[in-house]
């Protein structure tokens, strides 16, 4: 699990209403997938192998559900054949904006406390 990422939006009517036509196992494994995309911060590799572990289930199951969540759109394999989703994706980038922004508010705040210490000291 990645260290500090205990919450994430999970926008739970899209979730019902996008996979109100899915199987209840093709339905978990894509709860798992978002889950396990949010979990580690970052897309996740595209091993079927490790998916069918994480999942518990066969490679071979596996496989048909990844193809049906990547033909409703649900998922998608990245330029470094990584598993992400849409929205992850752009949550990502979102919360990577913010973090920069919280970043650049602290080094302006810490840079006034500098100027103001060290113009009492000279």
């Amino acid at each position: 699990m990645a260290q500090g990422r205990v919450f994430y939006a999970r926008y739970a009517g899209d979730f019902i209403v996008g996979t109100q036509l899915m199987d209840l196992e093709t339905r978990g494994a894509y709860s798992l997938v978002i889950d396990l995309l949010n979990d580690r911060d970052r897309p996740i590799p595209d091993d079927p192998k490790f998916m069918s572990r994480f999942l518990n289930i066969t490679q071979q199951r596996w496989r048909k559900i990844r193809s049906v969540l990547i033909r409703e759109g649900k998922i998608y394999i990245d330029a470094q054949g990584c598993i992400t989703n849409p929205r992850f994706e752009r949550e990502l980038a979102r919360r990577r904006v913010r973090t920069i922004c919280a970043n650049c508010c602290f080094a302006r705040s810490a840079l006034k406390i500098w100027s103001k210490q060290n113009r009492s000291v000279a």
